[in-house]
């Protein structure tokens, strides 16, 4: 029994960590490239604010119900089908889209911190299409996406 967890948190981990690396790369930054796009507040705000304020986004001082939030929210309606299949792997996946948008946050609250500890997202925001991984770039690693660019 303790097998089949360890190997159902394991799964549900790698596909969240694809998942994040998915729709980073696809949803974010190939539709939120266009004008209008619902998603365009990702790339067209986030990143602006990260260029203009030195790796800091002030919209995320204060708790805001933008995209990201509701786009963690959808994807928590959209798995929870998984639920029925295995609590565990819900779990996991659920858990893991809260640890996403903490850490996420945190390294735009605090980029020192972010720098120190996550510094693949923090390159991501240095203008190349690369480093999509937000956790851990387990994803740009296997896809080959990763690219070491250190500090400006």
């Amino acid at each position: 029994m303790a097998l089949t967890a360890i190997i159902t948190v394991v799964v549900a981990l790698l596909y969240a960590n694809f998942l994040e690396w998915a729709l980073h790369k696809w949803v974010l930054h190939k539709w939120g490239k266009e004008r209008g796009s619902y998603w365009s507040e990702h790339y067209r705000v986030h990143h602006r604010n990260y260029n203009r304020f030195g790796g800091h986004d002030p919209d995320y001082i204060n708790f805001k119900l933008n995209s990201e939030v509701l786009g963690l929210v959808g994807l928590a309606v959209l798995h929870s089908p998984v639920a029925l299949l295995s609590p565990l792997a819900y779990g996991t996946l659920f858990a893991h889209g809260v640890t996403y948008y903490l850490v996420h946050r945190y390294s735009h609250v605090n980029p020192e911190w972010g720098w120190k500890w996550i510094p693949w997202h923090m390159e991501h925001h240095r203008g190349r299409e690369a480093n999509w991984c937000v956790l851990f770039p387990l994803w740009d690693h296997i896809l080959r996406t990763r690219v070491k660019m250190g500090r400006r």
